[in-house]
C-alpha cells in the first residue's frame, strides 16, 4: 500500500511497477527534476475537474477581501492553483520565461487574498479551516462535494493538467505497457466514466 503522492513515483522508479496512474504531467516532471527520474507519459486518460470550495461562501465574489485560501504546496499544483485563479479572474499573473507559476508572480491581487499553501493530502481537512480550498475531486467527493454542484469556480479541460498513465523510458514502448494504454482509451473506459463520473473524470482520449 502507498502512502503518499511521491510512493507511487518511487515504486516506478525504483522498478517496482511497470507504469502508475495518478497524476498529471506536470506533478511527473517535476518528480523527475527532483530525483533523476526518467518517468514517461503513456496517454492522458481523463481530467480531474479542479476547483474551488467554500463553505460558508456560494460564490467566487462572496468570499471576503483578506481571506484565506489554501492550495496544494508542491510547485506544480501551485502553478496550477494559480492558473485557476487567473482563468477566472481572481488573481492576474505576470508573464515568465519559468516553468512554473508560484506566488512570486502574482501581479494583481485586487481582494487581498492570502494563498496559504499545504500538503496535498492535508487539502481536504482544510476546508473547516480557511475561507475556501482549490482541490480536485478526489479530495472533494469525501467531504460531498462536486464540481457541479458546489464548485465556486472549476477548471474544465483547456489545460495540461489530465490524469495521465505513466511508465519509464525503458519500457514505455513495451508489448504490456501499449496493451494497458490500448484498454485504458477504449470505448468501454470511456463509457465508463461517462455514466459514472461525468462531473468528476471527464475523458481527455
Amino acid at each position: 500500500m502507498l502512502g503518499d503522492n511521491v510512493q507511487p513515483n518511487d515504486a516506478l522508479h525504483n522498478e517496482e511497477v511497470d507504469a502508475n496512474f495518478f497524476q498529471h504531467v506536470p506533478f511527473m516532471e517535476e518528480y523527475n527534476l527532483n530525483n533523476d527520474g526518467e518517468l514517461t507519459p503513456i496517454e492522458s486518460i481523463y481530467f480531474a475537474n479542479y476547483g474551488v470550495y467554500a463553505e460558508e461562501y456560494e460564490q467566487m465574489e462572496d468570499i471576503p477581501e483578506g481571506a484565506t485560501i489554501a492550495i496544494a504546496n508542491d510547485i506544480s499544483n501551485i502553478d496550477r492553483s494559480l492558473q485557476l485563479l487567473e482563468q477566472h479572474g481572481v488573481i492576474e499573473l505576470e508573464d515568465t520565461d519559468e516553468r512554473y507559476y508560484t506566488q512570486t508572480h502574482i501581479a494583481e491581487n485586487p481582494n487581498d487574498y492570502n494563498f496559504e499553501e499545504v500538503d496535498l493530502l492535508m487539502l481536504a481537512r482544510m476546508y473547516d479551516d480557511a475561507d475556501a480550498v482549490v482541490m480536485t475531486p478526489a479530495y472533494a467527493e469525501p467531504l460531498g462535494l462536486t464540481p457541479a454542484a458546489d464548485g465556486l469556480i472549476t477548471e474544465g479541460t483547456e489545460n495540461e493538467f489530465a490524469i495521465t498513465l505513466v511508465a519509464r523510458e525503458d519500457n514505455a514502448d513495451s508489448e504490456p505497457i501499449q496493451k494497458l494504454k490500448e484498454a485504458m482509451m477504449s470505448d468501454e473506459v470511456r463509457q465508463f466514466l461517462e455514466d459514472n463520473y461525468s462531473e468528476t473524470a471527464i475523458p481527455a482520449f
